[in-house]
């Protein structure tokens, strides 16, 4: 994960679609977040 003016990107591996989606909404959520790149593979078993 990077931060840069209010922009989050996340990057690496996650089991399921949903831990995906869920990483992104955390980030989303925190303050000062205006946006989130989502670049997080689904890799089962990771």
């Amino acid at each position: 994960m990077s931060a840069t003016g209010g922009v989050i990107s996340l990057w690496g591996t996650v089991a399921t679609s949903g831990e995906r989606t869920r990483a992104a909404r955390i980030a989303a959520g925190v303050e000062g977040v205006r946006s989130v790149e989502n670049r997080l593979a689904v890799v089962k078993g990771s």
